[in-house]
């Protein structure tokens, strides 16, 4: 919202979204447990990695960053998509 301003409903003054927010905090809340499992396993693996191999877990690294990059631009890209998709319903 410009300038700061919450809208609030008359009656029982609780913020009121547009359909646009809405379809986005839906979308986030279907979403977040898969984008926090996608985060955390490559985590829980590291240790396993280092015990296994220095050199394995030193080079996975990179591609547990690129991954983890990917996975914010792709939730991203689909939270866009699925705003634009229902929001003509």
């Amino acid at each position: 919202m410009d300038g700061g301003y919450t809208p609030r409903c008359t009656e029982c003054n609780s913020i009121t979204y547009t359909k646009k927010e809405w379809l986005k905090q839906d979308y986030s809340e279907k979403t977040l447990p898969v984008f926090i499992a996608v985060f955390l396993v490559p985590l829980a693996l590291f240790p396993v990695a280092l015990l296994l191999n220095d050199d394995l877990a030193v080079s996975l690294i990179p591609f547990w960053f690129i991954g983890l990059i990917l996975t914010v631009i792709i939730f991203a890209i689909g939270e866009r998509r699925f705003v634009n998709l229902h929001e003509d319903e």
